[in-house]
């Protein structure tokens, strides 16, 4: 207890050391940080505010040349009695101003309309050959309107009225009063397309009007010369790139404008300047680039820096010991954790295949060992129904269970999920592989006991049993197993299931299609078949579907079956998807030709080519190069839907459907079928799955069919039995009042060329015994199924 005592004291002692030291460290840096940072900070505001000052007085003397050149071209006009369009235009180029004054974005003649003014603007104007843009209303108000305008159209329409502009009218009547060029308020224009800001500046005219306006007897103004003035050409004339500017009307502080630096700081200075009669506000702020020109911003920095490593050495010579000692622990940690699964303290992945590849390189290794691949059945239900917290105290009991029946120097280890491997060391026979897998699946049927209570799970294991050399690696046993496993999860009567040559060629055939789909449909290998949709009411088709097959140069037509999942795998299952929906838009303009009907082909989408995003813009390009509609295919997605987030998967459906594509659920029933999981989307039509339709016709009343058409009619989706072979089949399935059915019992899939709905009156013929339909006839029953199935 004593020494316990002591080595606790220890410690507190060196915690308090510690905590006195990096308090000194860090009281000290703060301490100098904030005397040179003040000092920087004073030293560039001082270098702001005289930037500020020389900004203002070389502004005030650029506006006085824009000024100078706004009374030039008044001039003309008080020196002349009358001034044409083209005298303007002839004077207006002669000056030169685009080189000269780069800030001017043309410029104006704007005259003084009265009340009773109108009419008269426009027919004169009309006469002289100048037709306004923007015709002057007759509204019974005073207003001023451009009339000769420099570049002609390109900016603003001739005939727009001035006092519409902030602060215009206001500019006007100061410039006229003062006979001194006005400012408008400052505002943000689009010039060449482009945001622009600026001011518009006015200077007053008297004489040389183009029309003699009853409302110039009052006054001998007849008009202003006007031009906008783009405020950043002229700060980069006064040396001013280097700042932002939000530029704000000092009586109305609403209207505002900015110029921005590419990368401000956070410093900033305020003034204001008497701009034509209008004061306007000013915050300068310089970008990081003019602030360190000014004061080495970081000096603060700098010399914290120095100072805290002096002090930070000083401290490490004490610690490095310390550190030393602790060093090996936390790698042998660290070693832990990278071999090691965080949840259940298990070998993971990466310690197995070390393991397996150490013994692999062992010459004096001539044992075999057996690799046990075990699933849990059941286990998704854990999480979904309990939460991840129970389903993590599930795993580790199971785990714990597991590690208590292997040898000693038998390895159990988690790959993720519910996913475990037990490597058996030294294995002589098959059986004594098989004898463990039997014992490891009892102690998993055992029921763990969770918070809910207790909770049973069963498992599935696959066994591969090999010596480890360069033909059959660690990575090559374990797919073995893993494939055995997945073939005992499919045979209900053996939860165990040992690697043999069978699985062995189905493994090598798996690995040989994912090698050869690659490419198959740039090498025009995919190939399709249509199938009809009949409906049972009328015997019309409601449409196709189009299905995909792969014409093997070796092996022929091969069904989707057999290679689409390895498509998936590869990635070439996006290329198979996007040549089948050019070939639908293809077929459906070819049917609607022949039959003279509308038709619609439905093509299945894998969810991972919606995913990826570019299946929309695929659309639109098929559309592009075609005259075909998009209301000419449907799109069928798989039931596994329900296992994507909808925030990524239905946007996309969505864009699809906002273009006429109706969305249907293909092979509803194939997993878990669950009648909440269709209130996740409104699709347009749901297909019944092949087993869910046998499942129903073998045995109607435990099927969830009539309460599926209950609920598809409910939300005005169409319902479509698919694998419907017989009349019998097809009798049980117009019975329980579906209205579409898809099968052999009409058609198979065939080419196009091969189908013979050609003609515009063509119905398919129902088979010999089948009574129509009466919806009415059990409803009641329908509904009782309904309420029990969705319960």
């Amino acid at each position: 207890m004593k020494i316990k005592e002591l080595i606790e004291s220890k410690i507190l002692k060196r915690a308090v050391l510690f905590i006195l030291v990096a308090a000194i460290i860090s009281g000290s840096g703060i301490v100098l940080h904030k005397v040179v940072a003040n000092s920087e900070t004073e030293t560039i505001n001082k270098a702001i505010s005289q930037k500020t000052e020389q900004m203002k007085s070389d502004f005030k003397q650029e506006v006085g040349r824009y000024e100078t050149v706004l009374s030039s071209v008044a001039q003309l006009f008080n020196s002349s009695e009358m001034v044409s369009q083209a005298q303007f235009t002839n004077f207006v180029n002669g000056l030169k101003i685009d080189k000269t004054y780069p800030g001017v974005k043309g410029l104006a003649y704007l005259i003084k309309v009265g009340p009773n003014d109108a009419n008269t603007v426009n027919t004169q104007s009309l006469s002289q050959g100048i037709d306004l843009k923007a015709k002057v209303a007759d509204n019974e108000s005073e207003k001023a309107v451009l009339y000769y305008v420099i570049p002609e159209d390109k900016q603003v329409p001739s005939g727009l009225n001035v006092y519409l502009i902030p602060g215009g009218k206001d500019a006007l009547e100061y410039g006229v009063k003062n006979n001194l060029a006005a400012a408008t308020a400052p505002i943000q224009y689009i010039i060449d397309s482009k945001p622009t800001v600026g001011f518009v500046m006015a200077y007053p005219s008297i004489g040389g009007a183009p029309i003699k306006l009853d409302s110039q007897k009052t006054s001998a103004n007849t008009g202003w010369i006007l031009t906008f003035i783009d405020t950043s050409k002229i700060f980069n004339n006064v040396s001013s790139r280097d700042f932002s500017l939000l530029i704000t009307d000092h009586d109305d502080t609403k209207l505002k404008s900015n110029i921005k630096t590419e990368n401000p700081s956070k410093y900033s200075n305020k003034f204001s300047m008497e701009i034509g009669g209008r004061t306007l506000d000013f915050v300068a702020t310089p970008d990081k680039k003019f602030v360190n020109s000014v004061s080495d911003s970081s000096k603060a920095s700098k010399y914290t820096f120095f100072l805290l490593n002096a002090e930070i050495a000083l401290v490490m010579l004490c610690l490095i010991l310390w550190m030393h000692k602790s060093r090996r622990n936390k790698e042998l940690n660290m070693s832990h954790q990278i071999t090691h699964d965080t949840l259940t303290g298990l070998p993971n992945r990466a310690y197995l295949e070390k393991w397996m590849n150490a013994k692999a390189s062992s010459e004096s290794n001539k044992d075999k060992i057996a690799v046990l691949f075990i699933d849990l059945d059941g286990f998704k239900a854990i999480n979904d129904t309990l939460g991840h917290q129970s389903g993590d105290r599930f795993l580790v009991a199971v785990s714990q269970r597991l590690q208590n029946e292997i040898r000693g120097n038998d390895i159990l280890a988690r790959l993720g999920g519910d996913e475990f491997i037990v490597v058996l060391d030294q294995v002589e026979q098959e059986i004594q592989a098989v004898r463990i897998a039997e014992r490891l699946l009892e102690v998993v049927r055992f029921p763990v006991t969770l918070d809910s209570g207790p909770v049973c799970v069963s498992a599935s294991i696959g066994i591969a049993i090999s010596s480890i050399d360069v033909s059959n690696s660690a990575d090559a046993i374990i797919r073995f197993a893993d494939a055995a496993m997945y073939a005992a999860k499919q045979d209900r009567n053996n939860r165990i299931r040992v690697f043999d040559n069978k699985l062995k060629s189905i493994v090598d055939g798996r690995h040989e299609v994912e090698s050869s789909i690659k490419g198959a449909s740039a090498r025009g290998e995919i190939v399709d078949v249509l199938q009809p949709i009949i409906s049972v009411h009328n015997g019309e088709t409601f449409g196709y579907e189009a299905l995909c097959r792969w014409n093997h140069p070796n092996f022929g037509i091969i069904g989707p079956d057999q290679f689409l999942d390895a498509a998936k795998v590869t990635g070439e299952i996006i290329e198979i998807d996007s040549w089948m929906v050019n070939k639908a838009f293809t077929n459906a303009l070819e049917i609607a030709e022949s039959t003279k009907t509308d038709c619609r082909v439905w093509v299945n989408l894998s969810v991972r080519h919606l995913l990826q995003g570019d299946f929309y813009k695929h659309v639109m390009t098929a559309l592009k190069n075609s005259p075909a509609k998009a209301n000419m295919i449907g799109v069928e997605v798989e039931e596994s839907v329900f296992k994507v987030d909808s925030g990524l998967l239905y946007p996309f459906l969505n864009q699809l459907r906002d273009l006429g594509i109706p969305i249907g659920l293909d092979d509803f029933g194939a997993e878990e079928a669950s009648l909440q999981a269709l209130k996740k989307y409104d699709y347009d039509v749901i297909k019944l799955g092949r087993n869910l339709v046998n499942d129903f016709i073998e045995e109607p009343s435990t099927s969830i069919i009539p309460a599926v058409i209950q609920l598809a009619k409910g939300s005005g989706a169409k319902v479509v039995a698919t694998g419907v072979e017989t009349p019998e089949a097809l009798q049980k399935i117009i019975d329980v009042g579906c209205d579409l059915v898809q099968g052999y019992v009409f058609s198979k899939p065939q080419p196009i060329e091969d189908l013979i709905d050609v003609s515009p009156n063509f119905k398919w013929p129902m088979p010999l015994g089948f009574k129509k339909h009466d919806e009415e006839e059990d409803s009641s029953n329908v509904r009782e199924i309904l309420n029990k199935k969705s319960s």
